[in-house]
């Protein structure tokens, strides 16, 4: 070490007190420790605070650096001044595998330069170790190598010659998938020796190639289901001889997601709508499905060539669009889709035509609906303030039998699944019931002397009176009664002119009352 001296050093042997004589090895084992105390004496100047020491400290380090790089390139060990041997210590050497060899002279191992060649191409060189005189190499390709000990002019050099075979590498397919879909991209990624690697071909079990690693990788889709045996080979190299592997994997249905779109908005009862049915998650070329089959609350058909639909709106509400489609004949499975839209009923109309019958405590009224065209609308509900609650029938007509005064609100209304006809009121005003009697002659056109002419005699509410007392004032003592129906037959006499007939019940406090009839 005293004799380094990395600043003022005439040359890289001076710079690091080396020898010319001394093996690449020592000399790199004394740059080493000169680095090491010139690093002690930077740490020590700036505890002292001594830069101009610190300075030179770092001079000498950079020149040392720079003596050991010309060294590594320039440096040659002397040759051996004795006769000497080589044997090589490595029994079946492989390619990347330590291969040790030994020189020896007459007292014993020997510290000298060793070279590595091929056919004039230098593979290697490496220094024996001074005290077993070995030397180790990592050979990277097959095939024999000659080693080579110099010596000087005085002696021939020393040889020997050896056989290095390939390494033997196992190929293995690292992440390989164990099931996947039809038509899904499946990335093989085949190693040697734990990293990728590349040329090698992978190929199914029925010696189907899918290609040759580039990159160390292989994509492939499988077009059909099945289970399937997927092996990797490579060919020899100057280095290694490959191995080959296999992996198994199932290529199950492939599962199509299928998603629904309903053109437009504000849906309505009648109106006609475009269902898309398309690939979830795919570009929008080759999304459309074709023969999926749409249905909307039991109106259904089938998708053509575009993935599209048309379907008509038969109910209102919250409706269900799904989607469902079998394949037998693909590797394929589509599992049901749907999407809700809400559906509006289709605006109509309706109002009370007319209301008929007595407006009187007792009596029946009969509500006449009818559509915005006019025509008669059966099926609308009909409600009162009076609690009444019924529909119309098939004329558009209800009964409300009325069993107070006052007054009646009436209100109709309907709503199909289809339609909202709305509502519409009406309000009537019904009287206190009295007993009052009505007598009517039901025979059409002028009765002749003799005949029987029936009358009907009712309340005023319109219902028949029973035992009410008919007479005729051309014919005293002469008396009819009515029966259930409220009817009597009366035979007239065979005068002409004018008569009065008469109706007259003595219970319920009914008032009498009287119709003339005319005899010619």
């Amino acid at each position: 070490m005293g004799d380094a001296d990395p600043l003022n050093g005439n040359d890289p042997y001076e710079k690091i007190g080396g020898d010319r004589m001394d093996s690449l090895a020592a000399l790199e084992s004394q740059k080493n420790d000169l680095i090491k105390e010139y690093r002690s004496r930077m740490r020590t100047a700036r505890q002292d605070d001594d830069n101009e020491k610190f300075k030179r400290c770092a001079n000498a380090i950079e020149e040392i650096e720079a003596a050991w790089k010309w060294l590594e390139q320039n440096h040659e060990p002397p040759a051996a001044d004795e006769p000497i041997s080589i044997e090589v210590r490595t029994s079946d050497p492989t390619v990347d595998e330590p291969l040790t060899v030994a020189v020896t002279g007459d007292s014993g191992p020997v510290e000298t330069l060793v070279e590595a060649g091929r056919d004039g191409t230098e593979l290697g060189t490496d220094q024996t170790d001074g005290s077993s005189g070995e030397a180790t190499f990592t050979i990277g390709s097959h095939g024999p190598v000659q080693f080579t000990a110099p010596t000087t002019d005085s002696y021939d050099d020393a040889t020997a010659v050896v056989t290095v075979d390939r390494k033997t590498v196992p190929l293995a397919f690292d992440g390989a998938p164990s099931e996947v879909e039809v038509d899904e991209d499946v990335q093989f990624t085949v190693t040697a020796a734990g990293s990728p690697t590349d040329g090698a071909t992978v190929e199914t079990d029925g010696g189907t190639e899918l290609g040759t690693t580039n990159g160390g990788t292989v994509t492939h889709a499988f077009g059909s289901t099945g289970d399937r045996t997927v092996r990797a080979t490579k060919p020899d190299d100057d280095a290694a001889t490959y191995e080959p592997c296999k992996t198994d994997l199932k290529v199950r249905e492939e599962t199509v997601e299928m998603e629904l779109f309903v053109e437009g908005s504000d849906y309505e009862v009648g109106e006609t709508v475009t269902v898309h049915v398309n690939k979830k998650n795919e570009p929008q070329s080759g999304r459309p499905i074709e023969g999926a089959e749409v249905t909307i609350a039991g109106e259904s058909d089938t998708t053509g060539g575009t993935g599209e639909v048309d379907l008509e709106l038969t109910a209102a509400g919250e409706l269900s669009v799904e989607a469902s489609k079998s394949a037998p004949n693909e590797d394929r499975h589509y599992p049901d889709a749907g999407v809700t839209i809400d559906v509006d009923r289709k605006d109509g109309s309706l109002r009370i035509s007319d209301i008929e019958g007595k407006r009187m405590e007792g009596a029946d009224l009969t509500v006449h609906v009818v559509d915005g065209a006019g025509n008669d609308l059966e099926g609308a509900s009909v409600t009162t303030n009076w609690g009444h609650d019924t529909e119309t029938d098939s004329n558009g007509e209800a009964t409300l039998s009325l069993d107070d005064d006052g007054r009646l609100q009436i209100e109709v209304s309907k709503q199909t699944d289809e339609v909202d006809y709305g509502s519409d009121t009406e309000y009537v005003d019904i009287e206190e019931f009295t007993r009052e009697m009505e007598i009517a002659v039901l025979q059409q056109g002028l009765p002749d002397p003799g005949d029987t002419v029936t009358v009907r005699v009712t309340d005023n509410t319109g219902s028949a009176v029973s035992n009410a007392t008919i007479v005729s004032s051309m014919q005293p003592g002469t008396e009819w009664t009515t029966d259930g129906s409220g009817e009597a037959d009366i035979t007239l006499s065979n005068q002409v002119g004018n008569r009065r007939i008469t109706a007259r019940k003595s219970d319920g406090d009914f008032t009498e009352a009287g119709t003339n009839i005319r005899v010619l």
